[in-house]
Formats: structure tokens, sequence, C-alpha cells
């Protein structure tokens, strides 16, 4: 009987001392890639969480996910940083915020439909949490043309927290300059550089290159014209002005034209930016780094 009673005891023992290093085992293999990645020795990091992962148990797997994504983020591989965190599951305390960085990535690599549907699952109840998922549907929304629902989510813009409010002013503006860019006619760009040399890139916003375009031109026109009276129309000086009057002449027009798209997708680039910026910020204010 007291045999019976210690090998039950020892045996308890040994399972519980086993399940503690277990344990034990989980945190430092935690404990240790978040040492590579305050490091930033990413190349070990990588190494370690693959390896690691087979061996670990949901916790301490989702967290090696948690911080190797984290890792890949900085570094700007999205796609490989978005493997990690779409990976992690639902009861991880890490969820939320893996969702969310996914989200943000997604919106960075223009998979913009793949971000709304990853924001939109995301079950939360913090409301600051709930004004970052809308601002960040709401600049979706805005990169995708979608006016209607922008109206819907810019609506529902507070400002009541100091890590967002200024960037849902800041989205507002930008989102609104975005809807009212209009596209310009190239057609009109280089009729108006063909009756006044440079008016068509003025026209197209390009008040530097018009006047730059202007100037050379007319100057081979005195110049042409003036070869022609003195000398006649077959003179070769006279042949040589024209031909540069004509040249520049012609790729005037042509440079007006093309102008217009080249401006346009200038404008709409650099607004584009803004509103991903305007994402980005509230979102690691939030998160932190």
């Amino acid at each position: 009987m007291k045999y019976f009673v210690w090998r039950s005891i020892i045996l308890y023992l040994s399972i519980i001392g086993c399940f503690a290093s277990l344990r034990a085992q989980e945190k430092n293999a935690v404990a240790f890639a978040q040492y590579l990645s305050d490091y930033t020795l990413y190349r070990d990091l990588d190494v370690w969480v693959k390896e690691q992962l087979p061996l670990q148990k949901i916790p301490a797997a989702d967290s090696l996910r948690y911080i190797s994504g984290l890792a890949l983020y900085k570094q700007k591989k999205l796609i490989l940083s978005n493997d990690y965190f779409l990976e992690i599951n639902p009861a991880s305390s890490f969820y939320t915020s893996a969702r969310l960085r996914a989200a943000g990535n997604a919106t960075f690599l223009n998979k913009y439909t793949q971000a709304k549907q990853i924001l939109l699952e995301i079950p939360l109840e913090d409301s600051l949490l709930l004004s970052l998922q809308n601002l960040h549907l709401a600049g979706i929304s805005a990169l995708q043309r979608d006016w209607k629902t922008w109206n819907k989510y810019a609506g529902n813009f507070s400002q009541q927290y100091y890590q967002i409010a200024d960037y849902e002013i800041q989205l507002g503006q930008h989102a609104q300059e975005l809807q009212q860019l209009k596209r310009k006619s190239p057609w009109v760009a280089g009729s108006l550089s063909a009756i006044v040399p440079g008016l068509g890139k003025v026209y197209a916003g390009s008040y530097k290159k018009g006047i730059g375009a202007l100037l050379p031109i007319s100057v081979l026109a005195i110049q042409t014209y003036e070869q022609y009276r003195k000398r006649g129309i077959k003179h070769p000086l006279t042949l040589f002005y024209g031909s540069l009057f004509s040249l520049f002449y012609i790729g005037n027009i042509w440079g007006s034209a093309l102008s217009v798209q080249v401006n346009y997708q200038h404008e709409t680039e650099l607004l584009e930016n803004h509103i991903l910026l305007d994402m980005h910020v509230p979102l690691r204010n939030v998160l932190g780094d």
C-alpha cells in the first residue's frame, strides 16, 4: 500500500515537473524570439521561429507568429508578414492586433477587398479600436473611389481619441481633394500648345514647363523667319532653323498632351499616399511599433 502511494506521488510530481518544464521551454522560445527581434537579428529570428513553430503549442506558437509578423512588417516584407499575422488563432491575445496590422498591410499592397474583409471580421468592443477600424474602412473606401461607402464611414468620425483625431480630419481633407480631382483633356492641352507653345502645359498645371517651352520655340521661330527674310526659303540656315522649330513645335504639342496624364497621375499618387499615411500613423499610435 505504501509503495503504491509513494509511486503515485512520484508519478504526480513527475507530471507536474514535465508540465512546468514544457511551460518554461515555451516561455524561453518566445523570450529568445523577442530578443532577436529587439536587436534586429531578423535572419536569426526567421530561422528560430521556423524551427520552433512545429514544436510549440498554440499560445506560444501564436506569440512566435506575432513577433515574426511584426519583424517582417518592419522590414517592409508585407506579404510574408501577413502570412504570419493571418495564422494567429482567434483565441490569442494577439489576434485583434494581428488582424488590424494585416488589414493595414493588405491596404498598402493595394488589396483593398481583402483588407476590408479582414477588418469587418474582427470582433471589436473597445471604442478606440472601433474608431480605428472605422478610420481604415473609410480610407479604403476613398482609395477605391467608393464615395457612397466613404460617406457612411466618414460620418462616424468623432475626433474623440487623440491617437486618431487629427488623422480623421486630415483623411477627410485628402479624400475631398481626391474626389474633386478632375482629369484634364489631352486634346485641349495639345490644341492650346498648337496655338501658343507651352500654353497646354500651363493648362495641365506645369507652369514652369510651359514658360520653358515657349521661350526656345519663340527664339527658333524668330530665327527661322529672319533667315527666310534675308536668305530665302532654300538657304541651309533657313532649313536648319526651320527644322529645329518644327521639331520643338511638334514636341511641344505632344509633350503638352502627355503632361496632362503625367500630372494627373502624380497628383493622384500624392493624395493616395497621404491617405495611406493618414491610416498608417493612427495604427501605430494605437498598437505601438
